[in-house]
């Protein structure tokens, strides 16, 4: 007896066969897991990323002073009596300084500053009560006489700050020290973001950059600090913080180049 064959019907066009079928199926997830560990890779290495730049400490600000810029120093004239012929003979004059400084703007805010002008005067006739005529008149006499009055108004027109604080008389904010009562008389002029001032609160010590340490007692109000050259600060250490140790900065905010006579008589 004949058996009866079955024919397997092949499959339609466009239509796959069994076999075939879960193999391709497979293929859209292998994909999608390759995008997935591609996107995980670049995921790490952007965390990475993140994470070194805020691993590396940021750079100490420094600055350089601009200008040259010109202001006057004062609105009003100085007069002084000069030395010689009984105190008859007298010098009136106005001042410009040609300056160089962070802020164009410190020499508007320091004239307004109410100890200011007082401070300015006392400087001016500090120089010019021992001069005579012969001394301040002349091209030779008054440019050496001009010199004396530049270096004694310097340290009026730019005194010496403490970290940010605001004003000469302002205390820095992270640590509470503030220029001392002396601190005109001072002879480091340094520019500000040059000087470093090493402060250990807790053991009682204070330095100037690679000069030796001070011991000071809590409550100091004018404490002389020595540089390695010589030069010297007064610091008031009343508010200082007590837990404070770091390092701030300490100098002046601009120079004087040259002083400028914009009036000058001798009478």
């Amino acid at each position: 007896m004949a058996t009866k064959e079955t024919k397997t019907k092949p499959p339609a066009k466009g239509e796959k066969g069994a076999a075939e079928a879960p193999a391709e199926a497979a293929a859209p997830s292998g994909k999608k897991k390759l995008m997935l560990a591609g996107g995980g890779v670049v995921s790490i290495l952007a965390l990475a990323w993140v994470l070194a730049t805020l691993a590396v400490p940021s750079k100490p600000v420094h600055r350089t002073f601009d200008g040259p810029f010109m202001a006057a120093l004062s609105s009003e004239r100085v007069q002084a009596n000069l030395a010689g012929e009984n105190n008859k003979r007298f010098l009136v004059m106005s001042l410009n300084a040609m300056f160089d400084a962070y802020e164009e703007t410190y020499i508007a805010e320091r004239t307004a500053d109410p100890v200011y002008h007082p401070l300015l005067v006392d400087a001016i006739l500090g120089v010019t009560s021992s001069k005579t005529r012969e001394e301040v008149h002349g091209p030779l006499a008054q440019e050496s006489f001009r010199e004396e009055l530049r270096r004694a108004i310097e340290p009026i027109l730019f005194p010496v700050h403490v970290g940010d604080s605001k004003t000469p008389h302002g205390a820095d904010s992270k640590s509470g020290i503030k220029p001392g009562v002396s601190s005109f008389r001072g002879t480091r002029r340094d520019p500000l973001f040059d000087g470093v001032l090493y402060v250990d609160a807790p053991l009682g010590r204070v330095r100037i950059g690679e000069a030796p340490e001070i011991a000071f007692s809590p409550g100091e109000r004018d404490l002389r600090v020595v540089d390695d050259r010589g030069h010297d600060v007064y610091l008031d250490l009343s508010d200082l913080k007590p837990e404070f140790r770091g390092q701030i900065n300490i100098g002046v905010h601009g120079r004087i180049r040259q002083l400028l006579f914009q009036e000058f008589l001798v009478q």
